[in-house]
């Protein structure tokens, strides 16, 4: 039996493990501020020690983050979490003796994937990486990180970040005509569990270094909402607003260089996904209805 440690269990991704890895019969740890977390630990403040024996954790899974704007508090509250809480994170790690840690990143972390350049979040992720890499490596220990493509789910918690997918399985849902900017390139989605299957095979690959974990396939949003009216069976247009800003390229890494050290890919395709959730009964968690 292997015991794994997950920062953020009560995350989408960190939820996702846990459900996994349980149904694997491997023992999770739950690491964070909930009350029911097994560790209680918070990425702005320096981990003291432990109030209880625990097990030897094999692998820690770092999937929390803050994920706030460029305005002067949210970038502080991104360096904060997601760069220096690294560095609680290596105290942590010291504690359990655990020295092997799997990082949810993000491909925004890349310099050249936004054309407009990285955002506070997206450097405060890059920073907390390297961290920890440095960190992992004073000790011997491995790091790797799967610079995750835009992940949604079958429960709604993908909204928060990701409020077009979230709008766009609202307006779809409710038989609503949608009016969408124009697409000036494709987008990459991935579900969670392929996300989350994907982490436990690179920890057990014991895979180290930096690698973009995208899906392989590539739509607009305009494709995605016509085929989430077909899931819906909704009577509503699709529409494109000229007015709007339009949706603009992104420049998406080799999705194969995950692939190739991995026996697996990501499985479900947007049309199963949206399928799921529309058979679900989740779906008035979907939203906003709209988007300033």
């Amino acid at each position: 039996m292997s015991y794994f440690g997950i920062i953020g269990a009560s995350s989408m991704l960190g939820k996702e493990l846990v459900r996994q890895l349980l149904a694997r019969g491997d023992s999770v740890i739950k690491i964070g501020r909930d009350v029911d977390n097994d560790i209680s630990f918070d990425l702005t403040s320096e981990f003291q020690s432990l109030k209880s024996k625990i097990p030897k954790i094999d692998t820690i899974f770092h999937c929390a983050s803050a994920f706030e704007n460029d305005e002067s508090h949210g970038l502080k509250i991104n360096f904060q979490t997601n760069a220096f809480g690294s560095l609680n994170v290596l105290s942590l790690m010291k504690a359990l003796g655990c020295h092997h840690s799997c990082f949810a990143g993000t491909l925004s972390s890349y310099n050249t994937f936004d054309p407009r350049g990285m955002n506070g979040y997206a450097l405060s992720k890059a920073q907390g990486e390297k961290i920890l890499e440095w960190g992992l490596s004073n000790l011997g220990g491995i790091f790797c990180s799967l610079r995750f493509t835009q992940l949604y789910d079958s429960e709604g918690l993908c909204c928060n970040h990701q409020p077009w997918f979230g709008r766009i399985i609202a307006y779809a849902s409710r038989g609503k005509n949608i009016n969408l900017p124009e697409s000036k390139g494709v987008r990459n989605y991935m579900h969670v569990s392929d996300a989350a299957l994907l982490m436990i095979n690179s920890a057990e690959k014991k895979l180290e270094g930096y690698f973009p974990a995208c899906h392989t396939e590539y739509l607009t949003h305009t494709e995605i909402a016509l085929m989430a009216n077909k899931a819906f069976n909704s009577k509503g247009q699709v529409m494109i607003d000229d007015k709007k800003a339009p949706f603009r390229t992104l420049n998406y890494p080799d999705e194969k260089i995950l692939f190739k050290e991995l026996s697996n890919k990501a499985k479900i395709t947007m049309e199963e996904g949206l399928n799921i959730i529309a058979t679900s009964s989740n779906v008035e968690r979907y939203g906003p209805m709209d988007i300033q």
